[in-house]
């Protein structure tokens, strides 16, 4: 069992471009830039999915208990679990962790205490500067669960000699870890909040059994309002005239939630995109999770608070937001939901019920009906506190509509209405009628009359001539077009006058310009140390210059031919001198002599070229100029090999 502490050092996310993986080619040398990269997108995915399809919160185990030891006092337990993060890390608490209160009282910040600390209900304010006398106090303290990874497994790794110790060996492994947090406020979870309060606004909304449902227009037009209007809206109950009838109730509730997850969900979660970049990366996303919120009564010592001996810790886990898997959702939905029968019922499918009890009830034994002598055609009306039987009222025959009542309620959404203001919801079939009557059309989507549609016979204008259906082309773009017939192989050239048909004058094709094959540079020894490089790299006018060369843009390394050859890089310091020339001098140990055999590497895609007023890297310069250098294949490098200090006999 392991103890928590008060705050951890969650490693920072890599800022690797999780949108990108390596594009892996014969012949590519893999580096450790490679790798990371790769590893960095698929974890990225993996945390992507986690999130966005499954959502954050506690998975299993991680149960918060508080109990009491003899001699520290009381600790807050937090059993073995598993639970997802904000980002999608998956956290692990492989072993039961505890947190003793008292020591983590005497450990916290005077000033952090003073502020957080309730007295009677509510937290000083302004701040005291020393705890209050009496007892009766509590502070509220959040049980936070974050991911963490460290550096693990460390090897030896090769290197310049007279290191110190901690540059000897480095970490081969990254472990994944987590921490455990007692902290003041709660961490942020804007879509579990979110989640709750959409859920609960739509439970809230009144299904019918009879009438109409709210427009499904007027519907999820009221949700986005109520939920776009606001940062943090609150709980309507119930909706304002929203309701659903029964028959309708799979059709809103899947609008409901497309509105949700289109529109709402980013919004409503303090997200932008949703995508793995954002999800996974940067350190403005939180990745803890609530576990419990503790409210911890207190009794005053010298200095400061303990926990009372004589009050109860409460344990608070109604904001923990926690994950059902998919097995568990499929027992509840396939066994064991049920709709509730109340009016203001939630919104759920309607459970699989079974067969309803037969109750073989005659009306004679209910006292409320009285039927001594029942005639045929009579009806049962309830009348003074009884049901009797009666003859139906009399009918005249009315067939005026405009003698009935409620016409102007709209109760018949099956119908059309004479002001156009319902819409239809399906193709209307005329069976063979005309539409007549109809205005012209002034604006895009609107259907046009007779008059303005064009018909066999019209005479075609502009580009054509003639009459519909057949007009021919007579001239493109307001130029005329030659009228002759054209022969195979021909196109339409402009002579001046018109577009005629003409023969397809030959263009010689162009002539590939020869490939130029170079030296990268000439280096020359000058000196003991001391060698010239000069650029060569736009033979034979060498118009281009190499500018802001540096050292970092090239490493000298020595080569020996003993009976275990190696080669080790030298230090050097480079000047300018003139146009596309350099000087390079060796920083070696004076005692040793002076390499005889080097092999000078030139970074080609750090190397800048200036041409023609442009600045382009050198290895795009020179696939631009189809330039090929002596010594380089591909990669990032081009290779010189130099002769230095002839070896003495």
């Amino acid at each position: 069992m392991s103890c928590f502490n008060t705050a951890s050092t969650v490693a920072a996310n890599s800022d690797l471009d999780l949108t990108k993986h390596v594009n892996f080619t014969a012949g590519m040398i893999l580096g450790v830039d490679d790798f990371t990269q790769e590893f960095a997108y698929l974890a990225g995915r993996d945390r992507w999915l986690a999130r966005d399809l499954s959502g954050y919160g506690t998975v299993s185990g991680l149960r918060v208990t508080i109990e009491e030891d003899a001699a520290k006092g009381f600790r807050a337990m937090i059993a073995p679990g598993v639970a997802v993060s904000p980002r999608g890390q998956l956290i692990c608490v492989p072993a039961a962790q505890c947190a003793y209160l008292n020591q983590w009282l005497a450990a916290a910040k005077p000033e952090d205490l003073l502020k957080y600390v309730k007295h009677g209900g509510a937290t000083t304010s302004p701040p005291i500067s020393s705890p209050p006398t009496a007892d009766g106090d509590e502070i509220t303290l959040y049980v936070t669960l974050c991911y963490r990874d460290c550096l693990t497994d460390n090897v030896p790794i090769p290197g310049e000699p007279c290191r110190s110790e901690d540059e000897l060996t480095a970490a081969s492994r990254i472990k994944d870890d987590f921490s455990l947090e007692l902290r003041f406020e709660p961490p942020k979870q804007s879509e579990e909040t979110a989640v709750r309060d959409f859920v609960e606004y739509l439970k809230q909304i009144e299904i019918i059994d009879s009438g109409a449902s709210t427009p499904l227009e007027d519907f999820t037009q009221a949700i986005r309002e109520r939920w776009l209007s606001l940062t943090s809206p609150p709980i309507v109950s119930p909706p304002v005239n929203l309701q659903i009838h029964t028959d309708d109730f799979c059709e809103y509730t899947r609008a409901a939630f497309r509105l949700w997850t289109t529109e709402l969900r980013n919004i409503l979660g303090d997200r932008q995109t949703g995508c793995a970049a954002e999800m996974t990366g940067g350190a403005e996303l939180a990745d803890c999770v609530l576990l419990a919120e503790l409210r911890v009564p207190l009794e005053l010592v010298s200095p400061g608070w303990k926990v009372s001996d004589t009050e109860a810790i409460e344990i608070n886990e109604t904001n923990r937001p926690f994950l059902l898997h998919l097995r568990m959702l499929q027992e509840w939905m396939l066994c064991g939901s049920q709709r509730a029968t109340e009016t203001n019922s939630p919104i759920v499918s309607p459970p699989i019920t079974s067969p309803p009890t037969i109750h073989n009830h005659k009306l004679d034994d209910l006292s409320d009906v009285t039927i001594p002598t029942p005639a045929e055609g009579q009806i049962l009306i309830f009348r003074s506190g009884e049901w009797v039987a009666e003859n139906p009222p009399a009918t005249d025959g009315t067939n005026d509509h405009g003698t009935l009542n409620g016409l102007g309620d709209d109760g018949h959404p099956q119908y059309l209405l004479t002001d156009g203001s319902r819409a239809l919801t399906g193709n209307l079939q005329l069976g063979g009628n005309l539409i007549t009557n109809l205005a012209a059309a002034t604006a895009n989507g609107e259907a046009v009359i007779f008059e303005q549609a064009i018909k066999n016979g019209d005479a075609a204008g502009g580009d054509l001539q003639g009459i519909y259906p057949n007009p021919t082309v007579s001239r493109l773009q307001g130029n005329s077009v030659a009228a002759n017939a054209p022969n195979v192989g021909e196109a339409l050239i402009w002579d001046g006058a018109a577009w005629t048909p003409q023969t397809i004058p030959q263009v010689p094709p162009p002539q590939p310009k020869p490939q130029i094959i170079l030296p990268l540079a000439t280096v020359t020894r000058i000196d003991v140390n001391i060698y010239e490089i000069w650029f060569n790299i736009d033979a034979p006018e060498n118009l281009a210059q190499v500018i802001g060369f540096k050292a970092p843009q090239l490493l000298i390394l020595d080569e020996t031919d003993t009976p275990s050859p190696f080669i080790s890089p030298i230090r050097f310091r480079l000047s300018p001198d003139v146009r596309n020339v350099f000087i390079a001098t060796l920083v070696i140990d004076q005692t040793q002599p002076e390499p005889d055999r080097m092999r000078f590497k030139f970074d080609v895609e750090k190397t800048i070229v200036e041409f023609d007023g442009n600045q382009a890297p050198l290895i795009k310069y020179a696939d631009k100029n189809d330039i090929k250098f002596d010594g380089y294949l591909s990669g990032k490098f081009a290779t010189v090999f130099v002769r230095g200090l002839p070896k003495r006999g």
